[in-house]
């Protein structure tokens, strides 16, 4: 009997739908806060892609770039304890690792239509970090027919951090939609 529900974001989504996947019978619900399914088109373009491949090839460790921990909340209180938490990763992101993230993405189009288990998706309309036309996609092309979206107007990409009212209403939907699956209580 499925007993696993879990509550994944960002490229976390991505490795959540390959392996939830791979183990359907075994999930019973997958929570998921602004997911990583697809590229943003105006930052992967073909010729980016292109170069980042051969990068990968010939400098591995060649620095992108760093995130912006500014994209991550409206919440500057948020933003400030990032920045300020030893235990989230501050530094750069390297070819390597981009590339790996971009392999994972681009194996997650035959995976989507496959997708059984019950989802809740939440995304931020003004997410910078993860395209939410990937939320829209894996609402639309999953195969599962207990699939919840919504979308929070203005709002970054850490759902669970941004302005008060926000994480509130972020949480209690969380509480309902498992509540709402559990089994009766005998």
């Amino acid at each position: 009997m499925p007993s696993n529900n879990c509550v994944i974001g960002s490229q976390g989504g991505t490795i959540a739908i390959s392996v939830a996947n791979e183990r359907q019978k075994y999930i019973a619900g997958v929570i998921f806060i602004a997911p990583l399914v697809i590229l943003n088109p105006e930052s992967a373009t073909p010729a980016r892609m292109c170069c980042a491949k051969m990068l990968y090839c010939l400098m591995p460790n060649l620095i992108l770039g760093y995130v912006d921990p500014r994209w991550l909340s409206r919440s500057q209180k948020e933003v400030k304890s990032f920045k300020n938490d030893p235990l989230n990763y501050h530094g750069p992101y390297r070819v390597r690792f981009t590339i790996q993230v971009l392999q994972a993405v681009a194996k997650l189009e035959k995976d989507l239509p496959t997708v059984t288990w019950p989802m809740l998706i939440l995304h931020g309309e003004m997410d910078k970090l993860c395209d939410i036309r990937g939320s829209f996609l894996l609402y639309k092309v999953a195969a599962s027919s207990d699939k919840t979206m919504k979308v929070f107007s203005k709002c970054f990409h850490q759902l669970h951090r941004e302005v008060p009212n926000v994480t509130v209403e972020v949480f209690t939907l969380i509480g309902k939609w498992i509540a709402d699956r559990l089994p009766p209580v005998e």
